[in-house]
């Protein structure tokens, strides 16, 4: 056993220190080339007093807002003078061995400063260069620079690889004030934002069909003090989750296995701490999540319910900013730092409290999330004296951004999630008292290198290699019985991604690539008695070959998408291809058309086997397709919507049909007498999501509406067609959110028809020591209801200092929901167990942002 448990260890570190190595690689990399790229003046000096045993003295506003390179190494004293005096047009007076004044030159030198902005959004452009001669700037968050200039008739060059390259001849400018410049995009991009405000502040959608939400922008959710990038995608029509956690969101009727969730381009395999209440991605760490829910492009794959994409910025940071938080579950803080003026650093951390301080909202939590599972039995045929755990959860967010040059940028991004739960057993065996430990840990590491290379103004190509680790690990100890349990699911999923983006002109562009990926999965399960060890492991390869082209008519009236994507599982010997198309149609001046279709196909896949595995809490395990009794997953769907907006008015209704094939029984998580059969099947979902919302001066109000009929076809099973356990006819969300200043304010009603469950037989429920059922899926538990409050103040403290707090109230209604119903026997009578949402539960939070 210790000889297992060092194998593990060893592994386990090896995968750490590969995920992180490229991390460090390109930290290495940035600060070794310090000397080639220009810095501030400040550091610049710092180095030189070191190198040269003196001391500067100066104003700081005389050497603010420059940059200039290292002098090298074998220069005199006298001679890394005069370089500084020619590169920053400052006087460097050597008053005598020790101490160096700078001051500005008594000549006609003058100071130039300028604010640049985007040419069509007037948005500030930050963290672009800005050279004269020798000496540059980078401009700052509201785009504003400063340059000395010693010569009127020099040469003014503006360098962001965004945008055009700019040069000015200052001598053709007449210059009394600060210069209004303004830059122009290198391409045009096709994927705008057709709505802005489609259900609050933060929340837009493309002309594509996918929904964007911005974080930064986000206004407050009713439910939620702070954001949350999951719990925002169930606010949309069409998306919900049937077991009330923030990341099980299941899209259109699919399981929570169905939805593809990328953290900057990295497939994540876990999505959540506390075991799916809360999201597992720092939202103040996400520039803007992307969800797609039909019509994806060429480029993605997987995901045969949908896909969300969740983005880090990938900009140069040009000055400092972060902040900090505590709220009743956990503190954060993050900070963004320039490395030089072509490279900077984002990190971010999250931790929970429940160790340090104990809160109700904490215990309103680990009583939903271990409700009905072994950490929290109750059985009267027990010894159990007492237990008492420990949970705790964090997360770790890093990323460097490297603008290489002009044309080529680097970033690395790098996340690491971590919950872990102990608790202790105590028990009289014999008249002897043994404790024994039992825990579960989940924990999910992903790294990744992003290179993208600007040809021309018209050609760009990315190459991208992630590397997405998951591990999943469970050791129960049965005190009565004698028994240890130890059972493990672990994943690596390591791509390679290269695309190139040609723009044809400024309607249309074409992108077409390559995608490789291989994806290793192993289950491990040790029982001591009596003795038995079974290990699988199981290795995918896929190889994709994907083009995608956009085009878009000069009035901006049609926006049309279509690709194919071509994927050969080379494991399975099996070859798929998808088709994917969106169309977007102006039909009158506030009326549009909407047409969506795609094909997709996935071959991984959550299954659970026993409903007490992994002590009954997380009891979902990753598996891949083999082509035998865990086929590749198949989907297709078609959607036609109609959209009316206006500045107060937006009508939105979308039908649309899916069908998925190749699902599992055991993937569905079936309580009845479906629960030990492994068998393939398909389900069918028809269905329409329809928003209405109104806005007001400082109020805006929406009512979401999705009614979809979700049926399952297991052709082996003895009743075939029956609904699916998501089957939620009706879906309907009332809300109302209001702003003024710094305050902000919703609140929400939520209500759906109750899920579906089979009912034990009422005249003979148990036969044979096992149950009977009814017909599957025919009853249904009690229709759902949540009424939710949120509200959020923003305050500043002192100069760049904003201050934030706000609070939650979940469930105002204190309503006792049932998210399910299903039985077992106990002392040999049967035994109903309906599983509870989340009670009345408030939270609050505190915020410094800087």
């Amino acid at each position: 056993m210790k000889r297992t448990w060092f194998v593990c260890l060893v592994i386990n570190r090896k995968v750490k220190f590969f995920l992180l190595l490229p991390l460090l690689f390109l930290a290495a990399h940035i600060f070794g080339q310090q000397k080639e790229d220009a810095q501030s003046l400040l550091s610049v000096l710092k180095i030189l007093e070191a190198r040269y045993g003196i001391a500067f003295s100066y104003a700081d506003k005389n050497i603010a807002h420059l940059y200039v390179d290292l002098p090298d190494d074998d220069l005199s004293l006298a001679q890394c003078l005069t370089y500084l005096r020619q590169a920053t047009d400052l006087e460097f007076e050597q008053l005598d061995d020790r101490f160096v004044a700078i001051r500005k030159l008594e000549t006609t030198a003058r100071v130039l400063c300028g604010y640049l902005k985007d040419v069509g959004t007037s948005e500030p452009v930050i963290s672009a260069i800005v050279r004269h001669r020798s000496a540059s700037a980078v401009t700052n968050l509201e785009g504003y620079f400063e340059l000395a200039l010693d010569e009127p008739a020099s040469t003014l060059r503006v360098r962001h690889l965004g945008y055009q390259p700019l040069e000015i001849d200052l001598a053709e400018k007449e210059i009394t004030d600060c210069l209004t410049i303004y830059l122009t995009p290198k391409t045009v991009e096709l994927e705008e934002v057709l709505i802005s405000n489609y259900l609050v502040g933060g929340v837009g959608k493309t002309v594509s069909g996918a929904f964007e939400v911005k974080t930064r922008e986000l206004q407050v959710l009713p439910g939620m003090s702070e954001p949350d990038v999951l719990y925002t995608m169930q606010a949309l029509p069409g998306i919900q989750s049937a077991n009330e956690s923030v990341s099980d969101i299941n899209i259109r009727g699919g399981s929570n296995d169905q939805s593809l969730i990328l953290w900057d381009g990295i497939k994540m395999y876990q999505s959540s701490h506390f075991y799916g209440l809360i999201t597992a991605f720092n939202p103040y760490f996400v520039d803007k999540v992307i969800l797609t829910k039909n019509g994806t492009g060429a480029r993605l794959g997987e995901g045969v319910s949908g896909t969300i994409e969740i983005k880090p910025d990938n900009d140069v940071a040009a000055e400092w900013s972060g902040g900090g938080g505590i709220n009743l579950l956990s503190a954060d803080g993050y900070l963004t730092a320039p490395l030089s003026p072509r490279a900077s650093i984002s990190v971010a951390g999250r931790r929970s409290m429940a160790d340090i301080v104990r809160t109700p909202t904490y215990d309103n939590y680990f009583d939903r999330a271990f409700r009905n599972t072994d950490v929290a039995r109750v059985s009267a045929g027990d010894s159990l004296l007492n237990s008492n755990e420990d949970f705790y959860f964090y997360d770790l967010t890093a990323k460097i951004n490297y603008q290489i040059s002009e044309g080529d940028k680097l970033s690395l991004s790098f996340l690491q999630i971590f919950n872990d739960l102990t608790y202790t057993e105590s028990a009289e065996v014999n008249g002897v008292r043994e404790s024994k430990a039992s825990s579960l840990s989940q924990q999910s590491m992903a790294s990744g290198i992003r290179y993208e290379k600007e040809w021309s103004p018209l050609v760009k190509s990315t190459l991208g290699v992630p590397v997405s680790w998951y591990k999943l690990r469970g050791v129960n100890n049965n005190i009565p019985n004698n028994q240890r349990l130890e059972q493990e699911n672990e994943v690596l999923d390591v791509g390679f991604k290269i695309d190139t983006r040609l723009l044809i002109n400024e309607t249309t562009d074409v992108t077409g690539g390559v995608q490789l990926t291989e994806v290793g999965i192993g289950n491990l399960e040790v029982l001591n008695n009596p003795a038995f060890r079974r290990y699988v492991k199981e290795v995918n390869r896929s190889q994709v070959l994907f083009a995608n082209v956009n085009h878009s008519t000069p009035s901006n009236n049609t926006n049309i998408s279509g690709g194919l994507r071509a994927n050969y599982y080379s494991t399975l010997d099996q070859f798929a291809l998808e088709p994917r198309l969106s169309i977007h149609q102006k039909l009158a001046e506030n009326v549009a058309l909407e047409v969506l279709a795609e094909q997709k196909s996935q071959f991984t896949t959550q299954v659970i086997d026993l409903q007490n595995d992994f002590l009954g809490v997380e009891k979902r395990r990753w598996v891949l397709s083999n082509g035998v009794g865990i086929p590749l997953i198949h989907s297709k769907q078609a959607s036609v919507g109609l959209l009316y907006s206006t500045d107060k008015w937006l009508i939105s209704a979308e039908p649309y049909l899916k069908l998925v094939k190749g699902i599992i029984t055991s993937s569905q998580g079936f309580q009845n007498q479906f629960q030990h059969l492994r068998s393939n099947g398909s389900y069918q979902v028809f269905g329409v999501d329809v928003l209405v919302k109104r806005d007001f001066k400082e109020l805006s109000a929406w009512t979401s509406y999705a009614v979809a009929k979700n049926r399952y076809d297991f052709p082996q099973l003895s009743v075939s067609a029956f609904p699916n356990n998501l089957d939620i006819l009706h879906n309907l969300t009332i809300g109302a959110g209001y702003t003024r200043d710094s305050f902000q304010a919703s609140t929400s009603l939520s209500w759906h028809s109750g899920r579906p469950y089979t009912a034990a037989n009422a005249s003979n429920p148990i036969v044979n020591g096992s149950i009977s059922y009814d017909l599957p899926n025919a009853a249904r538990v009690s229709p759902y209801f949540r009424i939710d409050l949120s509200a959020r103040y923003n305050f500043n403290l002192r100069a760049r200092v904003r201050g934030q707090a706000g609070f939650s109230i979940w469930n105002l209604s204190a309503y006792e929901n049932v998210l399910g119903t299903y039985y077992r026997i106990a002392a040999g009578n049967l035994e109903t167990i309906n599983q509870a949402g989340l009670k009345l539960t408030p939270n609050m939070m505190f915020r410094v942002f800087f």
